[in-house]
């Protein structure tokens, strides 16, 4: 996100480097499997331009981001890709029991400027991200308005004359995951304060923390209703865990300074809005494009964004036509509404039932992670550091202990758990041969 007074750094890398926007790499990025409602060659999403000598992308800054992320990478960081992980999945995707975004203040962030509410936010937010969106105060510790404890002291004397605060974008972050804590509902928490937020010189406009699922905007240098909306989606983007976008003219490009945030549109391009939808769509459900944009479309319009509203009404015409977006029928892959009776069936055993389909296609690789009926290969903790990154074996097994018929429909007639077992005992047997201790499990 934005930064004030950052670096002038330069990436050589990003000097010689030209976004990846050729028909070929957009299809890669996007999926060649995405419904026509993401057509990356629609005229409605301008491709990205090459940056300028200023811009994030030019900055030392923006070096991880060059490769981009596309719809595969953004499957396989949310535990859905080719390595299914129920924990991180229902860890970083909102789920049925944590599907709110809360917006609060930090500090004192009263401002007399028109439309700029926090009302006005929620509504936008519940709109963009199709998720309800609620208010609440800040932690507790901090509603004196004393906020010394979350001030940079690297930064706090800097303009003494001023006698600014500023505060340290790593204690506010910390700050909002203590607030986000009791919120039993809660998938993500945004802050909103007109105090300078900086750490090791940066001044920040925003930034997100996606373990956490908490960020904050900094108000105090927006002057408009279309910038702050700008900074407000894009860090909940990054909660959402999409990363910067450098395919498409997109609200989640980077920007390195407030001109660079305004230069940029508020809405998503196809791949970003594939990334929402899928993450929104799988476990919760109601992210539907044509009402999404129509919603928009009347919000933009009531608050005199003429020009973005009649964007989100064209989309919504465009698409109108169109059959809705078919669900994915391996849960793994899913990229559109669950169907009724998906609906109902919990998040870890869709997953799990993606892997015993990976286990089925390829019994030898399993086998390999078997010795004497024990995993050869540990899993890894969950804990936060760690993603989880479970392998298949590992997800299924722990869907046997927890769910032993939610994969019922996955195989014909034989309970899938005693199948897949006695599928990888008769594969051991034969080469190794031996018994293995699963084998007299099921024997």
């Amino acid at each position: 996100m934005p930064t004030r007074g950052a670096s002038d750094a330069r990436s050589a890398a990003g000097a010689r480097w030209r976004p990846p926007t050729s028909d070929a790499e957009l299809a890669a990025a996007v999926g060649d499997n995405a419904s026509p409602h993401f057509d990356y060659r629609s005229r409605s999403f301008a491709r990205k331009r090459p940056p300028g000598a200023n811009d994030w992308l030019a900055s030392a800054m923006a070096e991880n981001d060059l490769k981009g992320q596309s719809y595969s990478d953004f499957l396989n960081k949310t535990g859905r890709g080719t390595r299914p992980s129920a924990a991180r999945a229902a860890r970083d995707m909102p789920t049925r029991e944590k599907c709110t975004i809360y917006l609060c203040v930090v500090g004192d962030c009263t401002t007399s400027r028109k439309n700029q509410s926090l009302e006005v936010f929620a509504a936008f937010v519940q709109h963009y991200f199709g998720l309800p969106c609620k208010l609440t105060s800040f932690s507790e510790r901090y509603r004196g308005g004393d906020l010394t404890a979350l001030t940079d002291s690297s930064d706090a004397c800097r303009k003494p004359s001023q006698k600014l605060m500023v505060l340290n974008s790593s204690r506010v972050k910390l700050a909002l995951d203590e607030t986000k804590k009791p919120l039993t509902d809660a998938f993500a928490l945004l802050g909103l304060t007109m105090h300078e937020i900086a750490e090791d010189g940066f001044e920040a406009i925003g930034e997100a923390c996606m373990k956490r699922r908490v960020g904050f905007v900094n108000l105090k240098y927006i002057d408009d209703l279309r910038t702050a909306l700008r900074a407000i989606a894009h860090e909940l983007g990054h909660i959402f865990m999409c990363e910067h976008c450098v395919h498409f003219e997109c609200v989640m490009n980077g920007s390195m300074s407030l001109s660079e945030l305004r230069r940029t549109p508020l809405h998503l391009c196809p791949l970003e809005l594939r990334k929402i939808q899928s993450s929104v769509n799988h476990a919760v459900g109601g992210f539907e494009l044509v009402p999404r944009y129509r919603l928009l479309a009347t919000f933009y319009r009531d608050h005199k964004l003429d020009a973005e509203a009649s964007w989100a009404a064209a989309r919504a015409t465009a698409l109108d036509s169109l059959p809705p977006p078919p669900a994915a029928s391996d849960a793994a892959r899913r990229s559109g509404p669950a169907s009724a009776a998906e609906s109902k069936r919990p998040l870890q055993s869709t997953l799990a039932a993606a892997a015993v389909k990976a286990v089925k296609a390829q019994p030898a690789k399993r086998i390999k992670t078997v010795k004497e009926g024990k995993r050869a290969t540990q899993d890894p903790p969950l804990a936060p550091e760690n993603c989880g990154n479970w392998n298949c074996s590992s997800s299924i097994d722990k869907a046997v202990v927890e769910d032993p018929v939610a994969l019922s429909s996955d195989d014909e007639g034989m309970p899938p758990p005693l199948a897949v077992r006695l599928q990888a005992a008769r594969a051991r047997q034969q080469t190794v041969g031996e018994k293995s201790g699963l084998a007299s499990l099921i024997a």
